[in-house]
Order: C-alpha cells, then structure tokens, then sequence
C-alpha cells in the first residue's frame, strides 16, 4: 500500500520587493447593522453586516455586544457581500450590538509544492508574518517549495528566487551521535598528526568534554605548536541507501587567520579530499555547521555510496600560536527513502 506523507509546514514570508505591496489602513464608515428588534434567550439569530461600498475593497467585521470585549475579527469579504453574524444571548433585557469596520491589509500567499502541486491563496495577512499550511506528498523524495504573493488589486509577484528544500523520507537514520564522552577516538575514529586532536573538559559545547587539536600531547592554555597537521577522521560509514544526509557540528575556533586555519571535508578513498567548509580567525565562540551530503563541492551527492569518510584538519604554519580548534556535538543523519 502507498503511503501519503503529511507534513504541516511552518513559512515566514518576507515580500518587499517586486509589484506587491502592502495597502495602507484607511479610515471607513461604520457599517450597516440590520437584524430583528426582539428575539428569544437562548436562540441563536443573525444580524446582517453590510459594508456599503462598491470599489472592490475586501472587508472584515468586527462585532461588540454591551460593554462586552470585542469578537473576533471575521474573515474578509466582498465590500457589497452581506455578511450574517449569528449570536445568542443568554438573559433578558435591553442589548446593544454595534460593529465597525476594517479595509483588508497585506498579502495572500500560495506554494508551490514542489511535486506538480500548487496550494489556494491563502487569507491575507501582513508581510512577515508566520502562518502554517498543511500538505500531502504522496511519495518520499526532496521536494523545493517556493512561494508567490498577491495584494487585494490582483498584483502578484514571481515566485521566490530562494526555495525551502524539504525531505520527505520514510525515516531518518543516525550514523554517528558524538559528543565525546565516551573517551577518544572511539570506534570509526582515526587521527593523524603529532600533536593532534583529544578529549579536553577546558571548553565543550555541552557535557563534559570536547577534542581540542593539540590534545594528545599539549594543554588548551599552551595553545597549538607551530606546523601543526592535526587529522580527526570518521568513517567509512554508508550511504548506499540514502538520498539525502546531512552532517551538523559545533566548532570553536581561535587562530591566525589565513594562515592557521580548521578545515573540514568529504572522501571517498584515502587519496582525495573534498573541501566543505573553514574557520579561522579569533571567532572565539561555538559555531554551528550543517552540510548537505547532496551538494559535496567537487563531487556533488555522495549519496548512493558505500564507502564514505567525514574529516576536519587544523593546521597551522611556522609562527603566531594561539588557541586553537575544539569540536563537539557531531551528528551525521542518513534520509532512507527506498522500500526495503
């Protein structure tokens, strides 16, 4: 049986720029208020909302009984539309009921799914704000959705240059969950250089404990040696069979810039490197890092593979030590797509 893969989506627009715009509040007459003069206690009844203009506005109603705090705002109409708002009331007397009036405001949105499926416009709201939408995939697979907005006098803008890539994957797998608390190189772990990266509690993302460069031998405060190759490399772990994984950590850095420099990469033999990323400089504070496996620089996905390594070098030339690289918190993710 195929499954369908429902997924609530949470989206922050920001639309400033092309032929959208956000109308601006106007001031408007009260609206016209009808409905019966007597009417029974708990029985519901309508009054009629109308709000008496014929130049394509849309309008939302809001409605206030006695001294009570006002109801919520209704959804938008037509400015010719009658709208009934139903209310019952409870005890007998005199009640008042008066409403009043408000010209639509912002933008109405829609999405392209990316898997052939377009949504309806959304109610309008104002830029910037966060709504949710709720979609069916039918199938697993990466999907890049975009978005498009319109104001109330039919202007609409491209769709968006920038798409939310989305994973709809029968499950997410966990290759590797370190934060080095279990001691140093553990198992799939190799390092390579002298000195070269260890456990250290001197500074750690969370728990006790992260890998320094220079730890094997040397103490954070002496800082890294100069001509410093130090290696720490995970792997071969499989990705035969994802079409999608991803790699998160955390790193803190404190370097000559330019010069001594942390650098992480990819491999998929012993012999060539796939440079992902680098830090340097006198960051001096834990940065997060996420890499996409799908878009590995110079080779692309390297999913599909079964023999894949995951690797950070710290190295550092003949002079200016400082402190150095830490690394923690190191997840690696597979998205299995494929039925078994």
């Amino acid at each position: 049986m195929k499954k369908s893969w429902r997924v609530l989506i949470f989206l922050f627009l920001l639309i400033g720029a092309g032929p959208v715009c956000s109308p601006k509040e106007e001031e408007l007459p009260p609206p016209v208020v009808s409905g019966p003069s007597v009417w029974y206690t708990n029985s519901f009844f309508f009054i009629s909302l109308t709000g008496g203009r014929a130049d394509g506005r849309r309008l939302s109603y809001q409605v206030m009984v006695d001294s009570n705090a006002p109801e919520s705002w209704t959804a938008y109409f037509g400015d010719v539309e009658t709208v009934h708002y139903y209310l019952c009331f409870t005890t007998t007397g005199v009640h008042s009921v008066r409403a009043r009036v408000r010209n639509i405001q912002g933008l109405e949105s829609r999405f392209d799914w990316g898997d052939g499926t377009v949504s309806a416009w959304s109610n309008y709201d104002s830029s910037g704000a966060y709504f949710g939408l709720t979609h069916v995939f039918q199938d697993t697979g990466i999907y890049f959705i975009r978005a498009q907005a319109r104001d109330i006098h039919g202007d609409t803008s491209g769709w968006s240059a920038e798409t939310l890539r989305f994973d709809v994957c029968r499950r997410w797998v966990t290759v590797l969950n370190e934060g080095f608390e279990q001691g140093f190189p553990g198992p799939g772990w190799q390092v390579r250089g002298d000195p070269t990266w260890d456990t250290t509690g001197y500074r750690q993302y969370s728990g006790r404990f992260s890998i320094w460069c220079a730890g094997s031998s040397r103490e954070p405060p002496q800082g890294y040696p100069s001509e410093l190759g130090a290696f720490a490399i995970y792997g071969p772990f499989s990705l035969a069979d994802a079409d999608s994984a991803r790699v998160e950590f955390r790193h803190w850095t404190d370097s000559e810039y330019g010069h001594d420099m942390l650098f992480w990469f990819v491999m998929l033999d012993s012999v060539t490197y796939y440079v992902c990323g680098q830090a340097g400089g006198n960051i001096r504070s834990w940065e997060r890092v996420e890499l996409d496996l799908t878009q590995v620089p110079g080779v692309g996905s390297v999913c599909g593979r079964e023999r894949v390594w995951l690797g950070w070098v710290f190295n550092s030339d003949l002079s200016t030590e400082y402190e150095g690289a830490y690394l923690d918190e190191i997840v690696i993710r597979k998205c299995v797509y494929r039925q078994e």
